[in-house]
């Protein structure tokens, strides 16, 4: 045998070996063994490790975006229960009516369509109107 225990088996017999060559075999191969498998696990430690990790991350994400959605459907009916303690008629003076009030706070982008919306029909209604006979080209008498 070779000084590194390993054993080459294309040169060796294996039926000519003696009872101490097969028990350096068997120790070397149980080494080989213990050392593939303790490999292994290791492997198999990180890959559940890796994993758990990206469940970990991925849980946090969905925790994390639910309080987002709480505290903003908490916010969202805050400012609900404030609008609705209006009166009318202080509700009219930012623009709104008591139907509107869910619709503004759920969408915000609505109210600012309709602000730009009035803005350019009042700008449209303040214009002059053109009457026919502006229109009309002047003509120029032959005298």
């Amino acid at each position: 045998m070779r000084a590194n225990d390993d054993i080459d088996f294309a040169v060796s017999d294996g039926r000519k070996l003696t009872p101490e060559q097969w028990d350096r075999l068997k120790q070397h191969v149980l080494r080989q063994a213990q050392v593939a498998r303790a490999q292994a696990l290791r492997d198999v430690a990180d890959g559940i490790r890796a994993t758990g990790l990206e469940l970990a991350a991925g849980a946090r994400d969905i925790v994390r975006s639910w309080w987002k959605a709480y505290a903003l459907r908490r916010e969202r009916r805050a400012a609900i229960r404030a609008l609705s303690a209006l009166d009318d008629r202080s509700l009219r003076d930012i623009g709104l009516g008591r139907s509107e009030i869910e619709s503004v706070v759920y969408d915000p982008e609505r109210v600012t369509a309709r602000t730009l919306a009035v803005a350019r029909y009042r700008a449209h209604a303040a214009r002059p109107a053109k009457n026919a006979a502006s229109n009309q080209p002047v003509q120029k008498s032959a005298a």
